[in-house]
């Protein structure tokens, strides 16, 4: 009971929270100097992992990890899978028309690299870099190469927007979990001409991304994920995100293009980096941030 509760909460921990779960759970049953004889036992028996800094994991999450890790770097070898400059080109003008202009040099970047040849790859896409754009075009460029396009995101709402901002993908999209279980009832078919995009990729746990990185490895299809890893975690264990973009193709969007006001732009870079203060006393200089004595 205890690595299954430390597994299902935590990707990695301390000590102090591994006695913490053992207490909890031998509550009533046994004494403090037992239970924390068991806390002892699963460290020396390895079903806890003892990593740098005096942090532990469990063998499951390892497991995992070790098993997502692996499957992206196999993903990642070049096969037949670029769509083919054609292909590009017929997205990128169609999006251009969609938007009223042409993508930016790195968004062009960024849809060779989705749709090269590899069947993973990674799109780091920070808040207001216009991410839903090359998604757009990769999924017209994969479909222009005759390949069956599906969007997924961990919640109901993720997918449904991704749907909107990704106009190609209208209709095409579901959750992660429906994804994986139509796939395996045989209700959504996921072969070697499928291409599944992940969006908020920085949100799946381990147990999910596991699950879907297990389905396109069999079924020969193709995974891009999409997301930010400084953006909101997974609920689960996860961070499993960054470590992809050790594994994969990988390309990053930097560029702000949801705004052109530069200081706009720099509270926003400021609020991804860590520096809440300095966006809050951007807003605060414009009159856009409001205190209250009360809660209501």
């Amino acid at each position: 009971r205890v690595e299954a509760k430390l597994t299902e909460q935590h990707a990695v921990f301390e000590e102090r929270d591994l006695r913490a779960v053992v207490l909890e759970q031998a509550a009533g049953e046994m004494a403090p100097d037992q239970a924390l004889g068991i806390a002892r036992e699963m460290v020396r028996d390895r079903r806890v992992l003892t990593l740098e800094g005096g942090r532990m994991t469990t063998l499951a999450v390892r497991a995992q990890e070790q098993a997502i890790e692996r499957r992206t770097t196999q993903l990642a070898q070049p096969t037949d899978r670029d769509v083919g400059e054609i292909a590009r080109d017929n997205a990128v003008r169609e999006v251009a028309e969609r938007i009223g202009g042409p993508l930016s040099p790195e968004q062009h970047d960024a849809l060779a690299v989705l749709t090269g040849p590899e069947r993973a790859a990674v799109l780091v896409g920070p808040a207001g870099t216009g991410k839903g754009v090359v998604i757009d075009a990769a999924a017209r460029a994969e479909q222009h190469a005759g390949r069956e396009t599906i969007g997924v995101a961990v919640s109901g709402s993720t997918a449904e927007r991704l749907g909107t901002d990704s106009p190609a993908l209208a209709g095409r999209t579901l959750t992660l979990d429906a994804l994986v279980a139509r796939a395996n009832t045989g209700a959504i078919h996921v072969g070697r001409d499928t291409t599944v995009i992940l969006d908020e990729a920085g949100m799946v746990d381990h147990k999910r991304l596991d699950a879907l990185t297990g389905l396109v490895e069999r079924s020969g299809a193709k995974l891009v994920t999409v997301g930010d890893g400084k953006q909101l975690p997974s609920i689960g264990p996860g961070g499993m995100f960054d470590r992809l973009t050790g594994h994969a193709p990988t390309v990053e969007l930097a560029d702000i293009h949801r705004t052109e006001d530069p200081a706009e732009q720099r509270a926003w870079q400021a609020l991804r980096a860590g520096e809440p203060e300095r966006a809050m006393a951007h807003y605060a200089s414009r009159g856009q941030l409001h205190l209250s004595d009360t809660r209501d």
